[in-house]
């Protein structure tokens, strides 16, 4: 998950961003302080999650930017942070796109909370089910508690992050860039080499003998996850 903080006060931007410490799915955080800056890091990257403010610096505000970023990213989730506001305002907020809204001063847990519960509502498969699911595989996006056949497997945060890759696309072949990108948070994947046999040949290793070869390479596209055939 990339989240886009856009606010203009650095020291808010910095204890937004310290909401998603140690969260094993968030990838990259990143931060804008006007409508300009966010656009420009909109343009370079691709982001899952915004959490915008109503009042920036310079001549556009977060309405504007919210607005502009529907227009491109359909599915991310927007959330407002912002103080008091009235009621014509809120329904501003909804009206160009926004999922949710959250007053300032803000409780930091609060922040986390609903950034996960609205991740898992567009992630797992619109529901509220806060688990990833593949053929006796799961993976409890919240406890980040990973099954298989009901045995909890223990796996470290690269292997976590490498895991909800496969199982949000099962089948799907996951390109060498987007794990790159997702893994180690690399935009320009031209400028260094990862060992990415190392990162899947670990993650196999973890796996009980019956899965080892669900994961399967692609030559010269990447890797995929899809279940033996018996």
């Amino acid at each position: 998950m990339n989240i886009l903080i856009v606010e203009d006060r650095p020291s808010v931007a910095q204890a937004i961003a310290q909401c998603f410490d140690g969260v094993d799915y968030v990838t990259a955080v990143k931060i804008a302080h006007n409508f300009e800056a966010a656009t420009a890091r909109i343009r370079k990257k691709h982001y899952d999650v915004f959490l915008l403010d109503i009042n920036l610096d310079g001549s556009r505000n977060g309405l504007e930017l919210c607005k502009h970023i529907r227009q491109t990213n359909k599915d991310s989730l927007i959330v407002f942070i912002s103080g008091f506001i009235q009621d014509d305002i809120l329904d501003q907020l909804y009206g160009v796109g926004a999922n949710d809204f959250i007053r300032k001063p803000f409780v930091r847990k609060e922040i986390r909370l609903k950034v996960v519960h609205w991740w898992n509502f567009i992630k797992a498969g619109r529901t509220k089910k806060p688990c990833l699911e593949y053929h006796g595989m799961s993976y409890a996006l919240e406890r980040s508690v990973f099954k298989i056949e009901g045995k909890t497997i223990p796996l470290t945060k690269a292997l976590r992050r490498l895991l909800i890759l496969f199982l949000q696309s099962p089948e799907t072949i996951i390109p060498y860039s987007r794990i790159q990108q997702e893994i180690w948070g690399d935009h320009d994947t031209c400028l260094k080499q990862r060992d990415f046999k190392g990162r899947i040949f670990e993650l196999r290793k973890r796996l009980p003998v019956s899965h080892k070869d669900w994961i399967k390479s692609e030559a010269g596209e990447g890797y995929i996850l899809r279940k033996e055939l018996n």
